[in-house]
């Protein structure tokens, strides 16, 4: 199987993804929201009745449905619009305020499957979440599954500590805007963070994936052809 990860839209044109895409086209795309503008969701939308989707909904998301919450305003100068805009632009287009809705509504905690069951069985545990568990720090006391940082080898282990506790494997996560990949060697009880690269996901480590932000180009692919899963990073040209 092949798993195409974006994350931390923030408003971006989607044409280029709907062109790589079509000429690798997954079997299951996941998004870790962060869309902040009408029109890129209502792309995405396109896009979910093309492809297989797993989609969580990101921290800007939650911010834009309620009223007298900032969005980021490094977000908001990125996508040239005022905090007052971006929450106009959603009150008037009913149909992205009701997907957003609905999308906050189901998976503000985020979601669980099971890597390539078919092959691994229950094997590759995986949390599809916009935050974390747990982590350094927490945005604009969001919960944690929204808002939560992962910046340092100690935000980190707290982070695989939930993950023992919920028997996860790997979490697919977004929220920090640079792409990255973690894991705990569960042998030697160590924590690695690494970035962009090609990553075998051994069965004895755990795994946290980030994929960057789609705004800056990065995406993220997990192909499960070999004995392990294969992470790979990519950017859109």
């Amino acid at each position: 199987m092949k798993y195409t990860i974006i994350g931390s839209l923030h408003g971006s044109k989607l044409s280029a993804l709907e062109d790589k895409l079509e000429d690798e086209p997954p079997d299951i795309l996941i998004c870790l929201g962060d869309f902040v503008q009408t029109k890129t969701i209502r792309e995405f939308m396109k896009l979910e009745r093309l492809y297989k989707t797993i989609t969580v909904p990101g921290d800007e998301d939650a911010a834009l449905l309620v009223e007298k919450m900032e969005i980021n305003p490094a977000t908001s100068r990125m996508v040239g619009r005022t905090n007052l805009q971006l929450h106009e632009e959603i009150k008037k287009d009913k149909v992205a305020k009701t997907y957003l809705e609905r999308l906050v509504k189901r998976h503000t905690s985020g979601t669980e499957i099971f890597l390539d069951e078919k092959k691994f069985g229950g094997k590759y545990k995986t949390k599809i979440v916009h935050g974390a568990y747990d982590g350094d720090s927490v945005d604009r006391n969001l919960p944690p599954a929204l808002g939560t940082h992962l910046e340092t080898r100690t935000g980190y282990w707290k982070n695989f500590r939930q993950m023992e506790r919920e028997e996860d494997r790997v979490m697919i996560r977004g929220h920090d805007p640079n792409p990255s990949y973690a894991y705990e060697d569960t042998k030697e009880g160590r924590v690695v963070i690494q970035g962009p690269g090609t990553y075998q996901l051994f069965e004895h480590r755990r795994h946290v994936i980030n994929p960057g932000a789609l705004a800056s180009g990065m995406f993220a692919q997990i192909e499960t052809q070999a004995d392990v899963p294969v992470l790979s990073y990519h950017k859109i040209k």
